[in-house]
């Protein structure tokens, strides 16, 4: 009814040019001549809620005016406090905040707007809507992990399958609309990448620790989770060479020799922190199983710093946008310490205390669990040593009773999250200065 009242009253609006034969990006048609359907959008409709669209301020300003007369025509009015103007400027541009009214009160400007899932903003890109699709993803992931991704009576296709049908479509929401830019592509490769990687070592984990394995036929099992992890770590070496050699050297002979231009690609920084990120991670794993898995980890780290290095030099030029200390610190802190450390001191917590060791082989053979070792052991050195009877009271008192564990790791979180407030004060009130300061 209000569109009857409006039609041919109001602007151009907005216009698409747009084909629908299914051939928009067929390669062997970009440069035929093809029939377009152009189409004018004035205003989008959802539910009770309406979006009006306009290429100008004065276009705005005339289609909102003709709305409101329509609505009054029939006993009807805008709610002037929930209708907001958000204003994408061309690039270049000098900014200027429209100054759009409605009913002589000047309606509120708006950095943001939600549409339909999809999170619009004045910078003219993706730049928003990308951080908000990779932070729901994430959500989505996390809220799957313990009753899909880390059970392990569900079948590995199963869970990339469940993966593909419900994380990916959450991350490429609405994605037919977006501009895509290189760095962007990078976000998306990362995370997926990142989500692959937590699947597969919550399997492996899942996998060296059930029944399956400390109850088969191998007789060391211990040894067999070792040997796991040492190729895996190998394999990594191996397939990060492989990405040096291949990618970065051949980006560079492509881009120089074939289509002769002068610039190189880009080091990639945020990549090659999640590979470190994901060998360190690979390593504190299994050191409790191959000891020498340290020694491996210091040879790889030197060997990928100089042919890193070499490559970098060679190959590639520094990103354009440069990472700040700041920024690595940050990257380090919450994928490195508490997914990746937490959750190998866990898997390590949980052998320890829970898992019975191998019959066959090992110093552990003959316990339980290998944390009934130390019990004997401290045992052993109460009846050897009394004059070290405090030791036998601390680690009676202070590490067998979990109420102490519990206390002192509430301490510890505590201390470390204040820490953590009172540093981002001080860099707040060091911005604040320089700011007043000119």
């Amino acid at each position: 009814m209000i569109l009857h009242l409006v039609d041919g009253k109001l602007p151009t609006g907005v216009e698409i040019i747009y084909r629908t034969d299914g051939k928009l990006f067929n390669l062997s048609r970009l440069k035929a001549k093809t029939k377009v359907t152009t189409t004018s959008v004035i205003e989008l409709q959802y539910a009770d809620d309406n979006v009006v669209c306009a290429h100008s301020e004065e276009d705005l300003q005339a289609t909102l005016n003709t709305f409101t007369e329509a609505y009054e025509k029939l006993g009807l009015s805008l709610n002037i406090e929930k209708t907001k103007v958000l204003f994408q400027q061309a690039p270049a541009t000098p900014s200027a905040k429209p100054g759009i009214q409605l009913n002589g009160v000047t309606l509120e400007n708006v950095n943001h707007f939600r549409y339909l899932g999809s999170h619009l903003s004045t910078k003219v890109n993706i730049d928003t809507e990308m951080q908000h699709r990779l932070n729901s993803a994430s959500v989505t992931f996390f809220r799957m992990k313990q009753r899909v991704f880390d059970d392990r009576d569900i079948r590995r296709d199963t869970k990339v399958l469940v993966y593909k049908a419900i994380v990916l479509p959450t991350l490429l929401y609405a994605c037919e609309t977006w501009t895509v830019y290189r760095h962007h592509t990078k976000l998306l490769e990362r995370f997926h990448q990142r989500c692959l990687r937590k699947i597969l070592l919550g399997l492996l984990c899942y996998h060296w620790l059930s029944q399956e394995v400390t109850s088969s036929k191998i007789q060391c099992w211990e040894t067999f989770v070792g040997q796991e992890l040492y190729r895996l770590v190998v394999m990594d070496f191996i397939f990060t060479l492989l990405d040096t050699f291949f990618g970065d050297l051949m980006w560079r002979v492509i881009l120089e020799k074939k289509l002769q231009r002068k610039q190189r690609p880009e080091f990639d920084i945020a990549r090659n922190v999640l590979e470190l990120i994901y060998g360190q991670s690979l390593t504190w794993l299994g050191v409790f199983f191959a000891p020498l898995l340290l020694a491996v980890l210091i040879l790889k780290l030197l060997l990928l710093f100089y042919i890193k290095e070499a490559s970098l030099k060679r190959n590639c030029q520094s990103p354009n946008k440069p990472w700040h200390a700041s920024h690595m610190d940050t990257v380090l802190i919450t994928l490195l310490c508490f997914p990746t450390f937490l959750g190998a001191s866990i898997f390590l917590s949980y052998t320890i205390w829970a898992v019975k060791p191998s019959e066959m082989c090992g110093p552990f053979q003959i316990f339980e669990t290998i944390y009934d070792s130390g019990k004997t052991w401290i045992v052993d050195l109460e009846q050897s040593c009394p004059n070290l009877t405090w030791f036998t009271w601390i680690q009676q008192h202070l590490i067998q009773n979990s109420f102490f564990l519990f206390l002192i790791s509430g301490i510890l979180l505590a201390v470390i999250y204040l820490n953590i407030q009172v540093v981002k004060g001080q860099r707040r009130i060091i911005t604040l200065q320089m700011i007043l300061d000119g």
